[in-house]
């Protein structure tokens, strides 16, 4: 959780959650319901474009969450709650605000010291990366600033062809 809103949030995700939506409905907020209707993809792998993916965010996903995001997958709701992206599953999207809004009370009536101080630890346990990654994090950020571009073109030219998009 990499948000500094001193009250807990809850994400009630539906649809696409793609680039800066999916760290938004993942890493920004405290609980996340994900309905049927929603997906979840780090948009940018499949137009070779550097995204966050380098800040260490899969350092706290089980190995085949990790790999599945990497490698460009789109992950369904359902899924995306299998792997613990989401903390709840809705399985009829009418129930998706129903569930959120149930999860918020539910969190809103515990005592908010600890849930506070709960936030706190959870913040501390999230893992660093070592340094040797976060250097070929930024080496790649480099490399890819210097093609600049060229991820966008490559992803337009596989449009139309048989290549995953």
């Amino acid at each position: 959780m990499n948000c500094n809103v001193a009250k807990p949030l809850v994400a009630a995700v539906n649809g696409y959650a793609g680039g800066a939506g999916f760290y938004l409905a993942t890493r920004a907020v405290d609980f996340v319901v994900a309905a049927r209707s929603a997906s979840f993809q780090i948009a940018e792998v499949p137009r070779g474009i550097l995204h966050g993916w380098q800040t260490g965010y899969w350092a706290n996903l089980p190995r085949a969450a990790a790999r599945e995001l990497a490698f460009g997958f789109r992950i369904s709701g359902r899924r995306a709650y299998d792997m613990g992206l989401a903390n709840a599953y809705a399985e009829d999207d009418e129930q998706l605000m129903p569930s959120a809004l149930a999860a918020a009370r539910h969190i809103g009536a515990m005592p908010q010291s600890v849930i506070l101080t709960n936030r706190e630890l959870l913040k501390r346990l999230e893992n660093e990366l070592p340094p040797d990654v976060a250097a070929d994090g930024r080496a790649a950020y480099l490399s890819l600033l210097e093609r600049a571009g060229a991820g966008d073109r490559e992803f337009l030219e596989r449009r139309g062809t048989s290549a995953p998009a």
